[in-house]
C-alpha cells in the first residue's frame, strides 16, 4: 500500500489564497453586516415612475469604494476573436507569461477574465510584455479602474 505524503511545508506557505489575494489587508462585509445596508442609509432603492418592477439602487461612495477596492490591482483579459474555455486558458496563460509567482484567474462572462496576481513584478511584466498571443490571438489586456 502506497503511503500518501504531505507537500512540503514551504509550498503551503509560499501559496496565497485568492480570498487574500482580493481583499489584501482589508476584511470583507460581512453577510450579517450586509442586511443593515438600507437601514445604515448606505444603499438607497428608488423605483423608476413607481414601477416596483424598474428599481435604481443607489450605492453611498464610500460603499462603493469598499467594494472595488479588492480589485484595484486587478486585470481585465480578452482572447480576441476567439472563445476559449477557463481551463484551456487558465493553462495557456502559464505557458505563455512563465511568471514567477501564481494567478488566479475568474471568468466574469461574455469572453473577459480577471487576472489576480501574487506578485506586483508579474502584473507589470504582463502589461508591459505584450503583446501576448494565444491559439494564435491576440490576448487583450487592460487595468481594472
Amino acid at each position: 500500500m502506497m503511503a500518501l505524503t504531505q507537500e512540503p511545508s514551504s509550498f503551503q506557505e509560499g501559496r496565497i489564497s485568492f480570498k487574500d489575494k482580493v481583499l489584501g489587508n482589508r476584511t470583507p462585509l460581512s453577510v450579517k453586516d450586509s442586511g443593515h445596508l438600507l437601514e445604515w442609509n448606505l444603499v438607497r432603492i428608488e423605483y423608476d415612475n413607481g414601477n416596483r418592477l424598474l428599481p435604481r439602487i443607489h450605492i453611498d461612495d464610500g460603499l462603493f469604494n469598499d467594494l472595488c477596492y479588492p480589485w484595484h490591482n486587478s486585470l481585465i483579459i480578452k482572447l480576441l476573436g476567439r472563445n476559449i474555455g477557463y481551463y484551456q486558458l487558465n493553462t495557456r496563460l502559464k505557458g505563455t507569461w512563465k511568471l514567477t509567482g501564481g494567478f488566479e484567474l475568474m471568468d466574469v462572462d461574455n469572453g473577459f477574465f480577471m487576472v489576480k496576481f501574487d506578485l506586483e513584478e508579474d502584473r507589470a511584466k504582463v502589461i508591459s510584455g505584450g503583446p501576448w498571443m494565444v491559439l494564435d490571438h491576440y490576448l487583450a489586456v487592460s487595468q481594472w479602474f
